[in-house]
């Protein structure tokens, strides 16, 4: 049997990335959850240092797990195949080490200009992790294609001005909340955590 988070349940949200803690709030909101952010929170130390999205999920879940309450945490990026993969899990610590937005781009697009080959793919993972150190995780894919100069109301800021979604015209920066929500990497995973933890 599943564990359950009842009305009320109070959850700690591994993040301090607003994009993120936006689109899982509105995701949670209809069900009543205390959440508290981890900002204020000080974790223990940790080095995200796992192989894959979930790995490194757990690894957050776990610096910030104390006390009663259960931990919500995150681990996405791009990966584009054509990059074997890359930038992947680093896709956070690539952008800073090249020297932020929009300078990830150009050197994206420079990378990919022998290949033409553009497709990519989000992925996210979200692992809850219990006070008694039990970790559920749920995962979500979403396949596109990346388009250079980068497009959207987000503009520089991070990777979702250069991803359209399949099916899309748009990139995910240039959509309203409301339609990213309905396809994104993010979505699918906080959907299959409700269904498994929230809907009874």
């Amino acid at each position: 049997m599943p564990r359950k988070l009842a009305h009320g349940s109070k959850i700690i949200l591994a993040t301090s990335n607003i994009v993120k803690k936006r689109e899982i709030l509105n995701l949670l909101e209809p069900y009543g959850l205390d959440i508290i952010f981890s900002d204020n929170l000080k974790p223990k130390d940790h080095e995200e240092n796992g192989r894959t999205f979930c790995e490194n999920a757990l690894i957050k879940a776990q610096a910030y797990l104390s006390g009663d309450s259960p931990v919500l945490s995150d681990d996405s990026g791009l990966v584009i195949p054509a990059l074997n993969g890359r930038p992947g899990i680093f896709s956070a610590r690539f952008a800073e080490e090249v020297g932020g937005y929009p300078r990830v781009f150009e050197v994206l697009e420079q990378e990919l200009s022998s290949s033409k080959d553009y497709r990519a793919y989000f992925e996210c993972c979200l692992v809850l992790l219990w006070p008694e150190g039990h970790g559920e995780s749920f995962s979500g894919r979403v396949e596109g294609t990346l388009v250079f100069p980068p497009r959207g109301y987000q503009g520089q800021k991070n990777y979702d001005s250069i991803f359209i979604p399949e099916g899309s015209t748009k990139t995910f920066a240039e959509m309203k909340l409301e339609e990213k929500q309905k396809i994104s990497h993010r979505a699918q995973a906080v959907r299959k955590l409700i269904q498994y933890c929230l809907e009874p």
